[in-house]
Formats: C-alpha cells, structure tokens, sequence
C-alpha cells in the first residue's frame, strides 16, 4: 500500500470551499436582528485565504493530518507484515517439494491451499485497508470542508466581503497586503477548535 499525501487530497476540497461567495444565498431570519458588521468592507471588496498558509497553522488540519498518516502507517505495516508471511510459506512450500518432504499428494495440496489462503487473506486485507482509509480520508476532507465553510461563513457576516478567495501558490498573480486574511481566518479557527 502507498503513501497518500494527505495535503493534496485536502487542497482541492479548500480551494471548492473558499472560490464561492460568502453570505451570498443565506437565508435570513426575520425573528434575528442581523448583526451589523464589526468592520464591513468597501462594497464590493474581495479578501483572500493562503491555503499553504492555513494547513501549515491550523490545528485542526495539523491534528488530523497526522491521525490520518498514522493510520495509513498502521496499514502498511500490516500489510508488510503479511507479505512477508506469504512470501515465507510459499518459500518454505517450494523447498519442500523439492526436497520431497511431502509424502503424499495430500500433503502436498494442503500445504498448497495454506499458502493460497494466505495470498487471499493479504489480497482480502489490502482492499479492506485500503477502502477504510479512503473512508477516514473522505471523512476528514468533508470536516474539513464544513469547519472552513461554517467559519467564513460567519465571519464574512461581520466583514462584509463580496466574495472570498482561495490562495495556492501562484493562482493568483497579485492582490494587495490588505486583502489577505489569512491570519484572522487561522486564529478564528484555532480559536474554534481548542473549545471543542
């Protein structure tokens, strides 16, 4: 089994999340008194988050990152371990057949099946892993995705932003100091996550 980079997984779910519009299509609730921005935005003002930034400082992210890596290293030791199984008894098999150490057929077929089953005992195990760790990983991308979302989705009610955007590497060529709210948007979820 290989080593998926968790990162990579998590980038395509941050940048879905952050490209759309925020408070755009929330439904109000005339019985709520909408809270008036603490420091509203220029209408028409976009901000952006720095997503390499944000996974490198949000702890959420770091904490669940690491549980899904453990889990995966879990895995393959597991897996190692059981290919190294196989691969003994079906070397123990062969050297004994030709050695002759099986009296009978029997024999032979026997020790022949416990080798077999133990090919489909690894094969059985590696898509059992492997469709466990896709499901902790979907599961983890989708917590993700929700955490980040509800966030600025909050937090834009008192900003005031027209759209929010993601930042990754260079897909956006400039933008001003001042647009970039990345650190309040880590603070506010760490801030978040520590109360849980």
């Amino acid at each position: 089994m290989r080593t998926i980079q968790i990162t990579k997984l998590a980038l395509p779910v941050l940048l879905a999340l952050t490209m759309t519009a925020c408070g755009n299509g929330e439904k109000e609730n005339p019985a709520q008194p909408k809270a008036a921005p603490a420091q509203p935005a220029a209408p028409g003002s976009f901000a952006y988050v720095d997503l390499d930034s944000l996974q490198e400082h949000y702890q959420y992210f770091i904490d669940a990152k690491a549980a899904l890596e453990a889990k995966s290293k879990q895995y393959e030791n597991e897996i190692t371990r059981l290919g190294n199984e196989l691969e003994k008894a079906a070397t123990d098999f062969q050297q004994k057949m030709q050695n002759g150490t099986y009296t009978t057929e029997a024999q032979a077929l026997a020790a022949q099946n416990a080798v077999i089953a133990k090919q489909n005992n690894l094969q059985t195990k590696q898509a059992n892993y492997a469709a466990a760790f896709q499901k902790e990983q979907d599961d983890f991308n989708k917590a993700l995705h929700d955490s980040i979302q509800n966030f600025i989705s909050e937090y834009n009610k008192s900003h005031g932003y027209a759209m929010i955007f993601s930042k990754m590497g260079d897909n956006i060529l400039y933008a001003t100091p001042a647009m970039n709210i990345t650190d309040e948007v880590v603070a506010g979820l760490n801030k978040r996550y520590k109360k849980k």
